[in-house]
């Protein structure tokens, strides 16, 4: 039995010492205090398990685990075995919340009697400063969850217990987000969602970082994983949903690749595109116009996302630095 109105908030953390007493300090000066907060040292080999320590020292909401190195997914995990809230947050050691974060999600997530609540989140540096944030509610179809690209992380969310109870995150896998989700909507398809209409939540973001982890083999081991998940699924709307999601994945890779001229990555990005337009009923033609001219896809994203311009930029830049 989960405590009623607890919020099990699970940080993972490996070498973030530079950024660990921002998020801890974030955290403990929420406004919404019924908190457990479980600290998972993924093996750190800096200071981070002395700041674990010096933070438990001060509050008893936080305990510690110590692991030997096995990863993120491994160290969510663990957290999440220990876990006795009503409610699971997760928090990544690098990112910092606005003190109203766990207040706004939980009022959303009670007073809709939701499964999963959110909120924006934000890409920033270490001078982002939140906005004044005003509670504003509004319900999500799975369809918004998994077609607008800051929904579907889920750092910048706060879960009920009983829907994840029983979900873990694959070790080793550097998407284990979108898998995770994958895996809660296919096992819980009328699930309730909310989400608050303002930022909350801060996910820093590295220098370098926009176009690092980008590989093909990663959205086809996703593409693969949502063709098994779909086998035996008889919602045939949340089918689509979740094909459409991988089509917009492999997109993306395929013009990263464009942009370096690695046309054999591309080729085979496009064989994963093929596979999952065979599973779209909605929509079809648009991917499939977007699938045979690549150009009108990167016309799209630049005039729908400002940031590209810099990505284009960043990844044309690493291209001539390998020649």
């Amino acid at each position: 039995m989960y405590k009623e109105n607890l919020i099990s908030v699970i940080v993972p953390v490996f070498n973030t010492e530079e950024y660990l007493n921002r998020c801890l300090d974030s955290i403990i000066n929420s406004t919404y205090k019924e908190l457990e907060i479980i600290g998972v040292d993924d093996g750190s080999t800096d200071c981070s398990p002395e700041i674990l320590e010096q933070y438990a020292s001060i509050d008893n909401r936080i305990t510690i685990i110590h692991q030997d190195n096995q990863g993120v997914s491994v160290a969510r995990n663990k957290g999440l075995e220990s876990a006795v809230g009503e409610y699971v947050c997760f928090i990544d050691s690098d990112d910092w919340i606005h003190e109203q974060f766990f207040t706004y999600l939980h009022r959303a997530i009670t007073e809709n009697a939701a499964d999963i609540a959110l909120c924006d989140f934000k890409r920033c540096d270490e001078s982002y400063l939140f906005p004044q944030p005003k509670y504003d509610c509004e319900n999500l179809s799975i369809y918004n969850l998994m077609t607008n690209q800051n929904y579907k992380n889920f750092v910048n969310k706060l879960f009920r217990h009983t829907v994840i109870s029983n979900e873990h995150f694959m070790s080793g896998k550097v998407i284990e987000d979108a898998i995770y989700i994958i895996d809660i909507l296919t096992k819980n398809p009328n699930v309730r969602i909310v989400k608050v209409n303002c930022t909350l939540y801060a996910y820093f973001q590295r220098s370098g970082s926009l176009v690092s982890g980008i590989s093909v083999d990663l959205v086809r081991h996703l593409a693969d994983y949502t063709m098994q998940k779909l086998v035996n699924l008889e919602d045939e709307n949340l089918k689509g949903i979740l094909a459409e999601d991988v089509i917009k994945r492999m997109l993306y890779v395929r013009y990263y690749y464009l942009l370096k001229k690695e046309r054999i990555a591309a080729a085979e990005c496009n064989e994963v595109i093929r596979s999952m337009l065979t599973l779209l009923s909605h929509r079809k033609v648009k991917y499939v116009v977007l699938y045979l001219i690549p150009e009108l896809y990167r016309q799209f994203r630049l005039r729908n996302d400002p940031s590209m311009k810099t990505f284009e930029k960043n990844v044309k830049s690493s291209a001539h630095h390998c020649l």
